[in-house]
Order: structure tokens, then C-alpha cells, then sequence
């Protein structure tokens, strides 16, 4: 587990070194196997790290953080995944189709559009199915893989990607304010 601590720290570090976002891009690739990302810790700050994240992007999916994390938990995906897809589909859901509560882009294409009754139910629905179809029934293993059968955008995983390697990199901005000084 160290070990994986230490290699998600020096990616994040490395992407904060390097010059341009497209090679923020390119340096997170190997941070974004799920091997790496999951956690099912109870009582963590993830909710309370995504809300601010969120918030932080002016998104009005800000108030679902914990509907995000708790998915992701239930299907056994990296926290920060399914909202990382909403920063690469319609900017955590600032560009949404009219009426359609979708801000992840999930079967939308040609003249084809799949809407739901409400954020909340996107958020279900495109977890479940990351992990029935994506992960469990077409062997997706990173979102790379996933993106490539998701999205047709080439560049689909690696801004997935990017928007995970941000997010982690808030939590630990915010967990290093967070702590308690002593002495």
C-alpha cells in the first residue's frame, strides 16, 4: 500500500512540474490503472474533498459528491472516475443537453440521446455500467481502455485522466491544510 502512495505522489508531483496540460495529460497515464486508485475507506474526506473540488469548478453537481464516491465504492471504481468524466464531457456538468440531466455523455451519439430523470440517476446508472460492461464484460482495465469503447474522441482518456489527476491532487492540497500542527 506504501508503495502505492508513494508512486500516486510522485505522479501527481510530476504533473505539477510539467509545463502544459498535454503533458500533464501524458505523464498521468500510468497513475490511471484502477489497480493503483481504489479505496473503500470509511470515514475518509473524499465526499468532502469532491464537494469542494466541485464547487471549485462552479459545478452544480457539487451537492452529489457523496452519490459519486458512494458508486464508485459500490462498483469497486476509482473514487474521483465518474466525476472526473463529467470535467470531459460537459465541463462537471456546465454544458448538459436541454432537459436531459446526462453530464457524462453517456449514449449520446448521431441522433441518439439518453436522458435521465435526474443527475442522481446518471451518476447510478453510468457506474453500474462502467463495471458491468466496461470493466467486468469488455475487460476494460484503465480509462484508456474504457474511453476508447465510451468515447470517440481519441483524446477521451487522457483528459479522464487529467480531470482524476486534478482531483487527487486537491485532495492532497486539502488534506495537507487539514492537518493539525503540533509540536
Amino acid at each position: 500500500m506504501k508503495a502505492g502512495i508513494i508512486t500516486i505522489l510522485f505522479v501527481l508531483l510530476w504533473s505539477l512540474v510539467t509545463p502544459n496540460a498535454f503533458a500533464d495529460e501524458k505523464a498521468s497515464r500510468s497513475s490511471a490503472t484502477f489497480a493503483g486508485l481504489l479505496s473503500t475507506q470509511q470515514g475518509d474526506d473524499r465526499v468532502v474533498v469532491l464537494r469542494k473540488y466541485l464547487e471549485q469548478q462552479h459545478s452544480p453537481l457539487a451537492p452529489l459528491a457523496e452519490v459519486f464516491v458512494s458508486q464508485a465504492d459500490l462498483y469497486q471504481l476509482p473514487w474521483n472516475m465518474v466525476a472526473a468524466m463529467t470535467g470531459t464531457e460537459s465541463t462537471f456538468g456546465q454544458a448538459v443537453p436541454i432537459n436531459c440531466n446526462n453530464p457524462l455523455g453517456f449514449g449520446i451519439y448521431t441522433n441518439h440521446m439518453t436522458c435521465f430523470p435526474s443527475y442522481r440517476e446518471a451518476i447510478k446508472t453510468v457506474s453500474k455500467s462502467l463495471r458491468e460492461d466496461y470493466l467486468n464484460k469488455w475487460k476494460a482495465s484503465d480509462v484508456y481502455e474504457i474511453g476508447h469503447i465510451y468515447a470517440a474522441s481519441p483524446t477521451w482518456g487522457d483528459h479522464t485522466s487529467y480531470f482524476m489527476n486534478q482531483i487527487e491532487a486537491f485532495k492532497l492540497q486539502f488534506e495537507s491544510q487539514s492537518l493539525p500542527i503540533s509540536l
